[in-house]
């Protein structure tokens, strides 16, 4: 029957509100879901099927009407100010409206502007910057012509803000593994946080406001040109066995902007035909973090003492420390790659061992600068167990020589020499190596040695008479050693051309 209550709205704006009704029969099984907003409303007046014939509204109240029967249409006439921007968005089908909305926007005059039809699903959507003061027009109809008493309309006026959302990226479609944070006693475990900017640029900084006790939390600012960053949770050897729901935030680093948004994790509850569509779900404004058991294994990175160089490469470090009796395979990831670092998608510490060298490249265009990585190891501890290493470093430079290589050719069993010319970017101490990689089988060569000072340097090429013939790409390997690690990149490149020797002339 019926039953009246009074409640208290939040004060925020909401698209989500769900409102739950008790009584001295229990609470109802699933809320009432509201929208909340923070303009006010202007309703439809009939007759407003023409243009001149629009309802009088104001900015930025929202427009509401009903398209009552077949081919109706209603028209709101209102002010707009040059340069105002607003998001226009219809919501129908969205609040269970059989309505299919078209939305068209003209001048007071009838010239049209905009419009658009189906941008969100069904409903309708579409920004626009008024170009003068003036009036216009919105006129609103059913897509198919149709219409009914049930057939409720309301269009939002939305002025464009910045607008922030955090989240974890999918591990697992339709899944909400790893989407919550699970730190082991005196251990690690880290994520990849990720961040949606709209109408705004601008590096970032994180905020776990009230993280359980015993947890801190390691990251670094996103830069502006980065969506994702990397963030390590840490738990004390004594923290208690708890958790909590986070108000997990990110904010710009310039507090004068004022612009902050927080995490937003959205749990598929119901999903079906066809493929694999989404029917209901709920979307939660908090992070999950607790403190587990202990874990009888954890990771370190080797802190490397070089950078990797655009172009380069390195073996980087990862050490696995055991519990005594605890000797299962460890499988690790890295599954933050800074922009043109790449490597393969996992590697094992084999069981029993306790260290694993993983495999980096660098491409030619590889963001310069010292980016935070970390490693994520998972093994069977009665189920799949997570831990990660600790927020290291990985200096991204460019090259510290460059190799500009001249071509080369002879005949098969013949030498020839390959001139290289050094352009040196960066000093460097002692001497180096230079490698030509890419000779075809039975050509040789030696490794040329460098410093400094070298500007040039020639490899002599042997060929054997069953060398194949053709032309062959090279390119050298450049090997320098600082602060006793090797700084390994390949550069330059260029073709040994190798020809079948001439017959011999006929007998005259």
């Amino acid at each position: 029957g019926e039953l009246v209550r009074d409640i208290t709205v939040p004060s925020e704006v909401l698209t989500e509100y769900g409102l739950e009704i008790s009584d001295e029969g229990g609470v109802s099984p699933s809320p009432n879901t509201f929208m909340i907003s923070e303009n006010g409303n202007s309703l439809e007046v009939e007759p407003n099927n023409e243009v001149a014939q629009g309802s009088p509204a104001e900015l930025p109240n929202a427009f509401n009407g009903i398209i009552q029967e077949a081919n109706d249409v209603d028209c709101f006439k209102f002010t707009a100010t040059k340069g105002q921007v607003f998001d226009i968005e219809c919501y129908a089908r969205r609040v269970r409206s059989p309505l299919d909305p078209v939305m068209n926007l003209y001048r007071a005059n009838g010239q049209s502007l905009a419009g658009n039809d189906d941008s969100r699903g069904p409903d309708s959507y579409f920004r626009y910057t008024f170009p003068d003061d003036g009036e216009y027009v919105l006129r609103i109809t059913d897509h198919l012509g149709r219409g009914g008493v049930d057939f409720v309309y309301r269009v939002e006026f939305r002025a464009v803000k910045p607008v922030l959302t955090l989240g974890i990226p999918r591990v697992a479609r339709y899944s909400q593994y790893r989407q919550q944070i699970y730190v082991a006693r005196g251990n690690r475990f880290a994520t990849l946080m990720s961040a949606s900017r709209s109408n705004f640029g601008g590096d970032l900084t994180f905020e776990g406001n009230n993280l359980p006790e015993g947890i801190s939390m390691v990251t670094e600012n996103m830069p502006s040109n980065m969506s994702v960053a990397p963030i390590v949770f840490e738990a004390t050897a004594d923290a208690p066995l708890a958790g909590k729901l986070v108000d997990f935030q990110a904010k710009h680093v310039d507090a004068n902007t004022g612009i902050a948004g927080g995490f937003r994790n959205r749990a598929d509850l119901i999903i079906g035909a066809p493929g694999q569509s989404l029917y209901v779900w709920k979307d939660v404004g908090q992070l999950a973090v607790a403190v587990v058991d202990e874990l009888p294994f954890q990771l370190e990175i080797v802190q490397p003492n070089v950078p990797i160089v655009q172009n380069g490469e390195m073996q980087l470090k990862i050490v696995a420390h055991r519990k005594e009796g605890f000797t299962k395979a460890i499988n690790v990831q890295f599954p933050f790659r800074p922009p043109g670092i790449g490597t393969t998608s996992s590697v094992n510490i084999p069981e029993g061992q306790n260290e694993v060298l993983y495999p980096l490249n660098a491409a030619g265009n590889a963001q310069v600068r010292e980016w935070p990585i970390y490693a994520l190891g998972s093994s069977d501890v009665n189920g799949a167990a997570w831990v990660s290493s600790q927020l290291a470093k990985l200096n991204v430079t460019a090259p510290i020589v460059n190799v500009a290589m001249e071509r080369a050719s002879c005949e098969q069993g013949q030498e020839t020499q390959l001139v290289v010319n050094l352009t040196h970017v960066t000093e460097f101490e002692g001497t180096a190596k230079l490698e030509l990689v890419g000779l075809p089988a039975k050509a040789a060569t030696q490794v040329l040695d460098f410093t400094k000072e070298t500007e040039q340097l020639i490899f002599n090429i042997t060929t054997a008479a069953d060398t194949p013939a053709g032309k062959h790409n090279v390119f050298c390997k450049v090997h320098i050693t600082q602060n006793a690690e090797p700084v390994i990149a390949r550069s330059g490149g260029t073709q040994l051309q190798v020809d079948k020797p001439l017959p011999p002339p006929p007998n005259a």
